[in-house]
């Protein structure tokens, strides 16, 4: 299953926003979402949240441990003091075959 999960950067404090800079994002990289999965897609997005617009990271992640993205979603909601995240998920596979992309409804074994 493919799960796109997106992450907001904007830190709600009293008196103002805060930023998930460049450097924490990286730490979240490395501690979080490398420890959980061998390996993901970040795409850089605008978002909005509340008539708020943000910069976001969207993150897609093929796996089938529904888990894991859980404990990915509630570490960055911790580490960064979210108030929600979104996941949007998709059964379909996409694969690069000879040069053609070629969408399937799951894995094919060969």
């Amino acid at each position: 299953m493919l799960h796109h999960l997106t992450f907001g950067r904007n830190i709600p404090r009293k008196g103002g926003n805060d930023y998930v800079t460049d450097i924490d994002w990286q730490m979240y990289c490395e501690e979080v979402l490398d420890s959980y999965f061998d390996g993901y897609m970040i795409t850089d997005a605008d978002g909005c949240w509340k008539s708020e617009h943000e910069k976001t990271k969207q993150v897609s992640i093929e796996t089938e441990d529904r888990q894991a993205i859980n404990d990915v979603i509630q570490e960055y909601k911790e580490m960064f003091n979210q108030e929600t995240r979104s996941d949007y998920t998709s059964h379909h596979q996409w694969s690069l075959s000879n040069g053609q992309l070629s969408q399937g409804m799951g894995a094919v074994q060969t």
